[in-house]
């Protein structure tokens, strides 16, 4: 996941990115399904305003290049906004490449997400609202 690139993931039909706010910064974000978790790189974490908080257990993170990165915390509650909609996103702190945000199918399947690489577009069910 971390391997590709920015320019190389726009032009590869099965890669579907794009830039979006998460805390008020412009980051961007990998949608992943090979990842099963979702990261942020160390360098956005800087930026927000969030502490982030102990992993009950460490976690290993099996890049693309087979090495492995040792994960021990987390940013609960980050704000990211899609097509103009409010997400809650959980973050995990670690060294990424191209990309500031890697948005894994824990989120993904969380959000019951579909992703259509050829349209390079993620769809996400939103409940409706009803008004009394």
């Amino acid at each position: 996941m971390f391997v590709l690139g920015q320019g190389d993931a726009r032009n590869d039909p099965n890669v579907v990115m794009g830039k979006f706010l998460l805390d008020d910064i412009y980051v961007t974000v990998l949608f992943d399904l090979g990842a099963d978790t979702s990261y942020i790189s160390l360098k956005v974490n800087q930026l927000l305003k969030r502490a982030p908080t102990p992993l009950n257990t460490k976690r290993v993170v099996e890049i693309a290049n087979g090495k492995s990165l040792e994960a021990t915390h987390v940013v609960r509650g980050c704000n990211i906004v899609l097509a103009s909609q409010d997400f809650s996103i959980d973050l995990i702190p670690i060294v990424l490449g191209s990309f500031d945000i890697v948005i894994g199918m824990d989120w993904l399947s969380q959000h019951q997400a579909e992703i259509l690489c050829k349209e390079k577009i993620v769809r996400i069910p939103c409940p409706l609202t009803l008004i009394p």
